[in-house]
């Protein structure tokens, strides 16, 4: 799913008259090898290891949740409290 929306993102304007532009900027992964490798693909600005420092990073507005569905309710509180938007499905 990180593929399909980081491809959508990429191509937001091209489909909708939006006033914004998505920025990609950070992927978080514990494996930083994977994570380089999503990197150097999508052009995303960098990775990160600790998803804590995403929900510190003043230039991260949206926090795309990527990850099991066990995992949703903690990373989108975190997300939500540290007043991010979220995207998160099942």
């Amino acid at each position: 799913m990180g593929r399909a929306h980081s491809n959508a993102y990429r191509r937001l304007n091209n489909f909708f008259p939006v006033e914004h532009r998505p920025v990609l900027k950070a992927i978080c992964d514990i494996n930083t090898e994977k994570a380089q490798q999503f990197v150097d693909v999508w052009s995303y600005e960098r990775t990160e290891s600790d998803r804590r420092k995403l929900m510190d990073a003043r230039d991260i507005d949206l926090i795309d949740i990527r990850v099991p569905n066990f995992a949703h309710k903690e990373i989108a509180v975190a997300a939500a409290q540290a007043g991010k938007m979220i995207i998160c499905d099942e």
